[in-house]
């Protein structure tokens, strides 16, 4: 499109769309992730947890807390991230895994069928 055609006749004024000159709305392309959420209080969650970030090859630790304010920590593209209790641990297809807050996951994600 040239600037011209972008803007109102006689006005002189780019014409407003999603896109140019204000956002656009966008859905995620991931088709699907694995997640858990960190409760180090179960015990059988916290070892699950703990299992199925090694079987993954995880590089993870666990920094500070104890009992039911343990933290964990994951070595991620975006750097060391830490889980606080209640936060997801999400693993996309390619591997990686990423720690979203309890809020952000219950916006934008939702239960998936096993394939």
């Amino acid at each position: 499109m040239t600037r011209a055609a972008g803007r109102r006749q006689g006005k002189g004024l780019p014409l407003l769309r999603p896109g140019y000159g204000m956002p656009a709305l966008y859905r995620l392309k991931v088709p699907g992730v694995e997640a858990m959420q960190w409760l180090p209080g179960d015990l059988i969650q916290a070892g699950g947890m703990a299992g199925w970030l090694m079987v993954n090859a995880a590089d993870f630790h666990h920094p500070g807390g104890m009992g039911d304010e343990t933290t964990l920590a994951i070595q991620t593209a975006a750097g060391e991230q830490t889980a606080k209790p209640g936060d997801w641990v999400i693993r996309t297809f390619p591997g990686g895994f990423f720690v979203i807050p309890q809020a952000i996951f219950e916006l934008v994600c939702v239960p998936g069928e096993p394939t």
